[in-house]
């Protein structure tokens, strides 16, 4: 445990010794350094051959043990107070200009800094109105195809519904037709419930239903004894169609 330290007169006795090494040949210390000033890292010295002064830097350990560092050549100036006053205000006035200098290089590299983010925002914003426009162009786009498809399923369904509608009248005449055929031999009450019913009957049912009726009301007419019976004549055609023109023939206006 180190019980002392050393005052700066203690540490200006040993720079007094490292300063001055060489003895003469009696074995007496030559004086070649004079100690002026002792400071916490520094001193200052006289060099008593040309009257030259330094700052003679030093290093203190733990241990106390006092090591020479750098020796920069300084000046003294014999000035009065206002002198010192003055090259005073002028060390402030170099020291202010040192600091303003300092902060407009700072403020010149916060403002590259900003500037150089401000262009990669830009760059950013022109980055995300091109994909914008993009996806407003791809937008429309699908809209436009929505469009035209919606008109497409439009006319199709009209389409669709005008076919239905012919269907449904060319059909009504084939009932109509079969209707007719009956028309003078069954009662006319018999007449006007299918043909109000028309749409609930095939064109064979039609057929059927009032073929049994004409049989119930003249079964005189389906006598095999009777040469004179007028039935329903059927028509068949013995030449084979093809399936488009078996469909399509149920809808040639007889």
């Amino acid at each position: 445990m180190h019980l002392f330290k050393l005052s700066h007169d203690d540490i200006r006795e040993i720079l007094y010794s490292l300063l001055n090494t060489e003895v003469d040949e009696d074995g007496y210390t030559i004086c070649q350094y004079g100690i002026c000033k002792v400071y916490d890292d520094y001193c200052i010295t006289v060099n008593y051959a040309d009257w030259s002064y330094e700052r003679v830097y030093y290093t203190k350990d733990e241990n106390d043990t006092v090591t020479l560092g750098q020796r920069v050549p300084v000046k003294i100036v014999d000035v009065t107070e206002e002198e010192a006053a003055a090259l005073d205000k002028i060390k402030g006035g170099k020291d202010s200009f040192s600091a303003a200098a300092a902060a407009i290089e700072e403020l010149e590299a916060q403002n590259q800094e900003l500037n150089t983010k401000n262009t990669e925002n830009l760059e950013s914003i022109t980055t995300l109105n091109t994909e914008r426009d993009n996806a407003i162009a791809q937008l429309q786009e699908v809209q436009a195809q929505a469009q035209e498809a919606q008109a497409q399923v439009e006319s199709l369904t009209k389409e669709r519904d005008e076919l239905i509608s012919f269907k449904k009248h060319i059909e009504d005449e084939e009932k109509l037709s079969v209707i007719n055929q009956y028309v003078g031999k069954l009662p006319e009450e018999v007449i006007t419930e299918y043909t109000n019913n028309i749409s609930q009957y095939s064109c064979e049912e039609l057929d059927m239903h009032l073929t049994y009726k004409l049989k119930n009301a003249h079964p005189e007419m389906f006598s095999l004894n009777n040469k004179n019976t007028q039935g329903v004549q059927m028509v068949y055609n013995p030449e084979p169609k093809s399936g488009i023109e078996s469909i399509l023939s149920r809808y040639e206006k007889k």
